[in-house]
């Protein structure tokens, strides 16, 4: 009997020996992820080439970094793609106005995967002007989190597109012109023109020194050939503060070069 209960005894401490190395041999990840890059405003479409964390980018609409947006009232925020190891949850973001750093709130939350974000919870007539300020928080899945860099912007009212309206179609735009109207202060507008494709096709800058209502800017470009475009303006104003020129981007409007009558047969 006194050699099956020593027997007993020792097989008993040989389990909590073992079960006690099995909890020290387990892992507790303790490491934050990466930090995440958010991209500032690196220019607009038109501006050429720059680079930008080692990489030589031609700037245009979808790589310039926070940006104002054509399609939304609102601002466009963007950073790198994340280091994804199957170990990150989510993307907190975070907004604060006017470098009231402490007023800061989320105002949503995605999946690691995601590497843009358009900001539409705002009224677009009261955050005119003001500067707005994003950074994010990430979080891996054993709860460890890391903050990023923080991005800035500022928004100007669109101008209204008059002049070629939208679905207007031509036989030849040569000695045509784009018409808009705008009433603020401003110190750039850009006209862009695009192929059906999105390609960057012909740009004008004009300094503005006196605002009058309705701008007219006449085509220079080369023949456009048969087919459809796309056309916008940019409103441009210099910061100081946060040295980039911000604004925004009007709507896309569209109108098609059409054959001649006589060369449809």
């Amino acid at each position: 009997m006194k050699i099956l209960k020593l027997l007993a005894i020792v097989i008993m401490t040989m389990f909590l020996v073992l079960g006690c190395s099995g909890d020290d041999d387990k892992e507790v990840d303790n490491t934050p992820p990466t930090k995440p890059l958010l991209i500032p405003h690196l220019g607009d479409a038109g501006d050429g080439t720059i680079i930008f964390d080692g990489d030589s980018i031609v700037l245009d609409d979808f790589n310039n970094g926070i940006d104002a947006e054509s399609a939304i009232d609102g601002i466009r925020v963007t950073w790198k793609p994340l280091i994804y190891d199957n170990d990150l949850e989510l993307v907190r973001i975070f907004r604060y106005m006017d470098d009231h750093i402490e007023d800061y709130t989320k105002i949503d939350s995605v999946t690691a995967e995601v590497s843009l974000y358009n900001d539409i919870d705002i009224d677009a007539d009261f955050i005119l002007e003001h500067k707005f300020s994003y950074f994010l928080e990430v979080q891996d899945k054993s709860g460890n989190k890391t903050l990023s860099d923080t991005v800035h912007y500022r928004l100007k009212s669109k101008a209204v597109l008059i002049q070629p309206q939208n679905g207007d179609s031509f036989t030849t735009f040569s000695g045509e012109r784009f018409g808009w109207r705008y009433t603020e202060t401003v110190d750039i507008f850009r006209v862009l023109l695009f192929s059906e494709d999105g390609t960057l096709l012909w740009i004008k800058d004009l300094d503005v020194d006196i605002q009058d209502q309705i701008t007219y800017c006449d085509y220079t470009g080369g023949v456009l050939p048969v087919g459809f475009y796309l056309w916008r303006v940019d409103v441009l104003k210099y910061d100081s503060q946060m040295d980039i020129f911000y604004g925004s981007e009007s709507m896309l409007y569209g109108f098609s070069i059409e054959p001649e009558p006589d060369k449809l047969y």
